[in-house]
């Protein structure tokens, strides 16, 4: 067993040794030189795996050592891409990796040395010489070839905000680009990690990603993870989340200015006026939803709900500073008006080219960002107030549901649920096509008037439910809307919309709730007593007022008729 002397003094030669290696073709025995390399790399590969030995290499100056050997290693890619070619490099590459892992003196030496930008012509050239790695799935060796590199890229980026300007301007946008086109989930979550790692050290990348120039790159990645991932988030790149959520979630008016521009543009937008400064939303509705807008949201809805349950779980047990509660994974205060924009826009799309799925998600992108925005929107009215209050320039606080609601939300979601018409079970006998009323009318024309996918009823009534839970000016707005009986239409089931009964009578619970006001409309509803609902009753059922509390509740309709 060698001492920490000895093992430093063999990796010294050891190190030497590489650096006289000049090209094992050359050499008559090549076959026994290449042998004893790798032998080589793999000892020093295995020493700088711990902290103390990244630490030794470092005072032996292992970088400056080890980057020529980079070009070397690297020359014969271009002109041949046979696996045996990139084996050498694969393994410097891995050394060069471990010893940039959190070790300040071999990252500052990398710096110095030229490293990113040897790395930046090495994978400029492989890129540039192997269509095979861009937009299918690359060969195994040129796969890990280029994961490995940019899990050196990482590391060194990982010392601050001098190396996140260097990796910045060496990859950004050419190199980072024609990374994101690979297919392969081992160079997607090195690129994302790098890309993550200099968003949040640096305003300046994050303008940049979100430029002409960037939001290719996350276009490319996006298509990408949905190739690996079988069209949808099989495999989750959780680096790709953090990126994306920082970006969406952290900096503000990011998300609508990179959702818009993955949007996909109209063929022709004649009719739209032409606006040098036009505003978000008026950009919204010259293109169409897309499958990489479907994934982000996607990849928001998974990551809030997540992150979200351990916030909430955090402030229940009352971790952290119970005076200053931590700001909950959620859209800024300020998107919300655009996330309401969203909804409306696929909503209307979906009307316009009508649209029919049988499941979601649906591979179609009008309908999977339709859905997807709803379910965000849910998620969002479902956040305790106490953890989405903030303070209005007036003074005044105000939720995340209020903020959404004073944007229209409600007024929109019950727009889009009285052009659906009553559910199957609960229609009268004049189809609701014959109805003369012209509001009614005037919604029907402009969204959908069946469910464009399964749950699309349901989706619409639980974002009104948990936006009027304990929220009275939501509850007010229901009700001079005229749309309590609307909202009580939904107290049944139906075969197109699961949990659809139980999401009406929550929103009917939440709409009550402390609303004396909603609760006598309530009562006045069908006879002042008891709401008559053909579904409930056919099961036994009935929704009554407890005389008592006032609030709605379930009643066997046998017993009940039974005792008088």
């Amino acid at each position: 067993m060698e001492d920490g002397g000895q093992v430093v003094s063999s990796c010294e030669v050891l190190l030497a040794s590489l650096c006289k290696f000049v090209s094992p073709e050359e050499e008559d025995d090549g076959r026994r030189r290449r042998r004893s390399l790798e032998k080589n790399f793999l000892v020093l590969v295995a020493f700088a795996r711990s902290s103390d030995g990244r630490q030794k290499l470092a005072e032996a100056n292992a970088i400056p050592l080890l980057l020529p050997l980079l070009p070397e290693f690297a020359r014969s890619l271009p002109s041949s891409l046979q696996q045996n070619q990139f084996h050498l490099l694969i393994l410097l590459l891995k050394l060069l990796r471990n010893l940039c892992a959190g070790n300040g003196i071999n990252q500052d030496s990398f710096l110095q040395c030229k490293g990113l930008e040897t790395l930046a012509w090495i994978a400029h050239s492989l890129l540039e010489s192997s269509p095979s790695t861009r937009r299918v799935l690359p060969p195994p060796h040129a796969a890990e070839t280029l994961q490995m590199l940019l899990q050196v890229v990482a590391n060194v980026a990982g010392r601050g905000e001098l190396s996140h300007a260097v990796v910045w301007e060496n990859f950004f946008p050419a190199i980072f680009g024609g990374m994101a086109e690979v297919l392969s989930q081992k160079v997607q979550e090195p690129l994302c990690m790098v890309l993550s790692t200099c968003c949040k050290g640096s305003k300046k990348s994050c303008m940049e990603i979100l430029s002409s120039q960037g939001i290719p790159i996350i276009a490319s990645i996006l298509n990408a993870d949905m190739s690996y991932g079988g069209g949808s988030m099989v495999a989750r790149n959780e680096w790709l989340e953090m990126l994306i959520t920082h970006l969406c979630l952290i900096e503000e008016q990011c998300f609508p200015l990179l959702f818009t521009e993955l949007g996909i543009p109209r063929t022709t937008t004649q009719h739209l006026p032409q606006q040098p400064e036009a505003p978000l939303s008026h950009k919204l509705e010259t293109k169409l939803p897309s499958k990489e807008q479907a994934s982000l949201l996607e990849i928001l809805c998974v990551w809030i709900e997540e992150d979200g349950g351990k916030a909430r779980e955090e402030t229940a047990e009352g971790g952290g500073d119970s005076l200053t509660p931590p700001r909950p994974p959620l859209l800024p205060m300020e998107c919300a008006g655009f996330l309401v924009d969203v909804i409306r826009h696929a909503a209307q799309c979906a009307a316009s080219d009508g649209l029919c799925a049988t499941a979601f998600p649906t591979n179609m992108p009008v309908l999977d960002v339709l859905g997807l925005s709803l379910s965000m929107a849910r998620i969002h009215c479902a956040w305790d107030k106490t953890l989405t209050s903030a303070k209005e320039p007036n003074g005044e606080t105000i939720t995340m549901a209020a903020k959404l609601a004073s944007n229209g939300l409600i007024a929109l979601m019950l727009d889009m649920l009285q052009a659906l018409g009553p559910p199957q079970s609960a229609r009268p006998g004049v189809p609701p096509e014959h109805s003369t009323n012209k509001s009614f009318l005037h919604c029907r024309e402009r969204f959908p008037t069946w469910d464009p996918y399964k749950g699309y009823r349901r989706d619409i009534v639980a974002v009104i439910a948990n936006a009027s839970y304990r929220n009275f000016h939501i509850q007010e707005e229901v009700r001079e809307t005229d749309g309590l009986y609307l909202v009580l239409e939904q107290c049944t089931t139906d075969s197109n919309n699961p949990f659809l009964r139980e999401w009406g009578l929550w929103a009917i619970r939440n709409l009550l709730e402390g609303n004396p006001r909603n609760q006598h409309e309530f009562a006045d509803l069908e006879a002042k007593a008891s709401v008559a609902n053909p579904e409930l009753r056919d099961i036994g059922i009935s929704v009554e007022l407890n005389p008592e509390t006032g609030r709605p509740r379930l009643v066997n309709v046998s017993n009940a008729e039974g005792n008088h």
